[in-house]
């Protein structure tokens, strides 16, 4: 159960994360991707940098998606085994279907995305300073387009600028989150 509430925890962690990186209130989400595509502005550094912001959203968003598949299965207060009884339950007819089939196509799905998705997230820790530092030049890129635009590209560039580092913070814990639910998974 220790492990579940880790993991819960690690789950607020990511969705605190998305938040920050913009995601979540767009017109064009997914249900597999609520970060805000940017305005393009039609400058290298400022569409570079924003797009630099959006890039590690989605990474953070696919996180989220695969942790809270998994504290569900994890986290089930009657195990996993119960979980997916619950699962085969909801379908109805199909309910006297075989629960340890489910879990273990749940975990064969669970086990190769995180295993997937950690290096990918390691690589976002080590680009977020090199986009950070990318910031002077989209603000002044952000500065030198037409009135009407100024404001929203500064403001965008400002706020992805404060997620970047949000996220920078939030990444190891989300890291040392999916390393935890895959060392879980493998023992199931």
């Amino acid at each position: 159960m220790a492990a579940f509430r880790y993991m819960f925890i690690l789950s607020i962690i990511v969705i605190s994360a998305l938040v920050m990186t913009g995601c979540g209130s767009s017109k064009d989400a997914s249900a597999e991707n609520s970060c805000e595509a940017p305005d393009s502005y039609g400058k290298a550094n400022l569409d570079a940098f924003l797009k630099g912001s959006y890039d590690i959203c989605v990474s953070l968003s696919n996180a989220n998606t695969i942790l809270v598949k998994t504290n569900k299965i994890l986290g089930h207060p009657n195990g996993p085994l119960g979980w997916a009884t619950d699962e085969l339950a909801k379908k109805g007819s199909q309910a006297a279907s075989n629960p340890a089939a489910l879990l273990k196509m749940q975990i064969a799905d669970n086990v190769p995305a995180i295993e997937k998705l950690i290096p990918e997230l390691e690589n976002v820790i080590t680009t977020v300073p090199t986009i950070l530092s990318s910031a002077p030049g989209a603000l002044s890129d952000a500065q030198s387009l037409s009135p009407l635009k100024i404001s929203g590209a500064v403001g965008s560039v400002n706020d992805a600028k404060g997620n970047l580092s949000k996220a920078a913070d939030d990444l190891p814990k989300v890291i040392a989150g999916l390393k935890s639910a895959l060392s879980n998974l493998k023992k199931l």
